[in-house]
C-alpha cells in the first residue's frame, strides 16, 4: 500500500512489490482471506473463499487494466509484458531508488480499510478461547 497510495492513476507504479506483480494488494488480500478461513480451521471454507475471491477480482483487475491502459498507454502495455498480473515472479524487487514519497492521508485511510483483517483475527481468537474455556458454545459448520 505504501508504494501506490496517493499515486494511483497519476503515475504508473512499477517499483517495490509492483516490480514483482501488477496487483500485490489483491494478491496479499487473497492470502489474507484464505489464511483467515484456514485460521478458523475450515479448509473447505478456505477453498471456497479463495475461489470466490479469484473469480470476483479477475473481473475487477481486467477493468482496472483497461483504465490504466487508457491513462498510461504504451507504458502500461510494456509493464504488462514484463510483470505478471497476479502471481508474483520470484526475483528481488526493484526498490525504485533510495527514497519514497508517502502521502500520509491516503495511507492512513488505507490502513483503516484493511484493519478489519486484524479485527476478525482477534475476534476468532477470542471465540476460540471462549469455546475452549466453555464460556461460549459454538456449532461446527456442516462442511
Amino acid at each position: 500500500m505504501v508504494y501506490i497510495v496517493g499515486r494511483k492513476n497519476r503515475e504508473l507504479c512499477q517499483s517495490g512489490p509492483y516490480s514483482l506483480m501488477r496487483n500485490p494488494l489483491y494478491f496479499f488480500s487473497f492470502i489474507g482471506v484464505v489464511g483467515l478461513a484456514l485460521a478458523l480451521q475450515h479448509v473447505l471454507l478456505g477453498l471456497i473463499a479463495g475461489a470466490g475471491f479469484l473469480m470476483y477480482y479477475a473481473a475487477v483487475i481486467r477493468g482496472e487494466e483497461r483504465v490504466l491502459t487508457a491513462i498510461h498507454g504504451e507504458s502500461f502495455i510494456d509493464y504488462q509484458k514484463r510483470v505478471p498480473r497476479f502471481w508474483p515472479r520470484w526475483a528481488m524487487p526493484d526498490g525504485g531508488g533510495d527514497s519514497l514519497l508517502l502521502h500520509v492521508g491516503p495511507f492512513m485511510r488505507g490502513l483503516r480499510e484493511v484493519f478489519w483483517f486484524l479485527a476478525v483475527i482477534i475476534l476468532a481468537e477470542i471465540l476460540e478461547w471462549a469455546h475452549l474455556e466453555h464460556v461460549w458454545y459454538s456449532w461446527p459448520l456442516p462442511f
